[in-house]
């Protein structure tokens, strides 16, 4: 039976790079208000194409009896433009809410 040695050597990390992760600092919050107003116009024009191509394939499919093409691919680009929207709308009240923004200012 041989013997399980431990061959895990040492890592040598240069200073700068030690100095450099201790130095980032977070994302001010005015540039995450910023961020998600940016977010949430993304998300509205997204769940906006949605929309706009869930309508067209319901019109182009008023006379045929078959399955509507395009259906699904209409509703799934809706929820992501939604869910895009919904990451911006809690990113901005986050930061809103840091900034000590109340109820009439935001």
């Amino acid at each position: 039976m041989t013997d399980i040695q431990n061959t895990e050597k040492d890592v040598v990390v240069p200073y700068e790079m030690v100095r450099e992760r201790q130095e980032k600092k977070p994302v001010p919050a005015i540039a995450r208000l910023r961020q998600g107003k940016t977010i949430i116009c993304g998300g509205t024009i997204i769940a906006m194409i949605g929309i706009v191509l869930y309508c067209t394939t319901v019109f182009m499919s008023e006379g045929q009896d078959g399955p509507i093409r395009f259906i699904t691919e209409g509703l799934v680009t809706i929820g992501v433009g939604f869910s895009v929207w919904l990451y911006g709308v809690v990113k901005y009240l986050n930061a809103a809410l840091e900034l000590g923004y109340d109820d009439d200012s935001i």
